[in-house]
């Protein structure tokens, strides 16, 4: 911190005390802030991989309460039964009473916005994860809402997941419980594997 000057240019001497508040709110400023890539350490953003995603895509978890949209769940949108909402996001980064498919939903809805109206917030928004992209345990990027050409808009420079219309509802027999299968969306090295929960 820079020495005030008063008047005739000579320095006021600032208190330890008041140079330490200063130091301490600004590093509260920055924690504030939308996270940034450093040489002090790494992105604190949750990675998520199709094998979360995948446990966060079946229906009727024990314990775990139905997505708030209802009767609007994104999983509805899906055709074929069951007829109910997925229950709530689980896993790294979770917070909100949203599906996964909802979260997804409103995530990428918020980015079209700001793209197709070329505008974006005043400041970036914190993403609740990032997905891996173009590896295994990830999804391909093109299947991907979010990207980090959209950093203005969803900070960090993330991939997200969208809700891509090859979705579709399947029945695990071993189970007995329903899933959305996102198996066109995922990256696979070998191209003859399933993606099932």
């Amino acid at each position: 911190m820079t020495q005030e000057t008063d008047d005739i240019s000579e320095e006021i001497e600032i208190a330890p005390q008041l140079q330490k508040a200063h130091k301490d709110t600004l590093e509260i400023l920055d924690m504030l802030s939308p996270p940034h890539l450093s040489s002090t350490g790494p992105l604190a953003i949750p990675i998520v991989t199709v094998e979360i995603d995948n446990e966060n895509l079946v229906f009727d978890r024990e314990g775990v309460p139905l997505c708030s949209k209802m009767e609007d769940c994104c999983a509805h949108l899906i055709q074929g039964p069951p007829s109910t909402p997925l229950n709530v996001y689980t896993g790294p980064g979770a917070h909100g009473n949203l599906c996964l498919l909802c979260l997804r939903m409103e995530t990428s809805m918020l980015v079209q916005m700001h793209r197709m109206c070329g505008s974006q917030p005043t400041t970036a928004l914190l993403p609740p994860f990032t997905n891996l992209v173009n590896c295994v345990g990830g999804y391909k990027e093109s299947a991907c809402a979010v990207t980090p050409k959209d950093q203005a808009i969803i900070a960090g420079g993330v991939h997200i997941m969208g809700n891509p219309v090859t979705f579709r509802k399947n029945f695990n027999a071993i189970s007995k419980k329903w899933f959305i299968d996102q198996t066109e969306s995922v990256y696979r090295e070998n191209t003859n594997e399933r993606s099932v929960p």
